[in-house]
């Protein structure tokens, strides 16, 4: 817990370092949490996959009523969720995302020209 605290003070101070307002910031982090979601759905899923297949079931007798898979499964929740902390944190300026146009300068030629383009006043 004291890791996702700290977690998430980073992910508060890098937005703000970085110019990223309050929606921002937590549009970032809320995806950064959805893609842990589904990799760990995805790896919980190809783990029941596994245990229900037949060469799968002498393996899942051996654990033990379950109670490891269940312990497995929330060590893998509590991890994807405080590395969706850490790689979810702003890591650049926002303004550096966007492309910036390139300034055209405009080039003035020098004339002479008999009349002054300001008027000198003493």
């Amino acid at each position: 817990m004291l890791l996702a605290l700290l977690l998430v003070w980073r992910h508060c101070h890098y937005a703000r370092l970085f110019g990223y307002g309050f929606w921002r910031g937590l549009a970032r982090g809320l995806a950064a949490q959805g893609v842990a979601l589904i990799t760990e759905m995805t790896v919980l899923g190809l783990i029941v996959l596994m245990v229900l297949s037949p060469e799968w079931q002498t393996a899942n007798n051996a654990i033990g009523e379950g109670d490891v898979a269940t312990k497995t499964y929330q060590l893998l929740g509590q991890i994807l969720v405080l590395l969706a902390l850490y790689f979810g944190a702003p890591t650049r300026p926002l303004h550096d995302t966007l492309p910036l146009p390139k300034p055209e300068t405009a080039r003035q030629d020098p004339t002479i020209s008999p009349t002054l383009d300001k008027e000198v006043t003493l």
